[in-house]
C-alpha cells in the first residue's frame, strides 16, 4: 500500500477530534481498532478483531482522498516535507513503538537487524533516544553510522560470499 498523507479536511461536525483543517497527517497500514475489545484494552490493537486496514476496511489508500478514523492519524509536524514525513505512516511507527515498549533506556545497547526499510528508521530512532546502536548489516557500514549508529558489523557466511561471487 502506498504511503497515505497529506492535510485533514474539517472533520464531521458531530465528531470532536483534535485535527483540524489543514493539518498534516498521516495513516498507515493499521487504520483503527474498537478501543474496547480485550485485546485493545490490553494495549495490543494491532489483533483487535475490528481493526481496520485503509483500502479494506473502508475505501481509500490507490485514491485521492480518504476517510480514516482520527485514533488512526499520525501528526505530521509543521514545516516537514510530505515525502520525507510518509513513512512515518507504517514503518516509523512500527520501529518507534519497537524501540519504545522494548524497556531500553538511554544507554543500553540495541541491535538493528538490516539497514533497509525499517532498519534505516529504527537506527535514527534508537540513536536520538541515547541509545547505544549497534547496526547489523553486509557493506552499509558507512550509512549505518552515518543515521546515528555507534558502530556497523556483519560477516557474510561462506554461503552467502559463494553465492554473491
Amino acid at each position: 500500500m502506498p504511503a497515505i498523507i497529506g492535510p485533514c479536511r474539517s472533520p464531521k461536525r458531530r465528531h470532536r477530534c483534535r485535527w483540524s483543517a489543514c493539518t498534516n497527517a498521516t495513516v498507515g497500514w493499521f487504520g483503527g481498532s474498537s478501543g474496547h475489545c480485550a485485546a485493545c484494552r490490553g494495549g495490543d490493537v494491532v489483533h483487535c478483531p475490528d481493526r481496520q486496514i485503509p483500502g479494506l476496511s473502508y475505501v481509500g489508500g490507490w485514491s485521492t482522498t480518504i476517510t480514516v478514523p482520527a485514533s488512526a492519524l499520525v501528526h505530521v509536524p509543521d514545516g516537514m516535507p510530505l515525502p520525507e514525513a510518509a513513512s512515518f505512516g507504517c514503518a516509523g511507527v512500527t520501529t518507534f513503538h519497537a524501540l519504545r515498549y522494548s524497556g531500553a533506556e538511554p544507554g543500553d545497547l540495541v541491535a538493528v537487524l538490516g539497514i533497509g526499510g525499517l532498519g534505516h528508521l529504527a537506527v535514527q530512532f534508537a540513536a536520538a533516544m541515547g541509545l547505544e546502536t549497534v547496526a547489523i548489516a553486509r557493506d552499509k557500514r558507512e550509512a549505518a553510522v552515518e543515521l546515528g549508529a555507534y558502530s556497523c558489523t556483519a560477516k557474510a557466511t561462506s554461503k552467502a560470499r559463494s553465492s554473491n561471487g
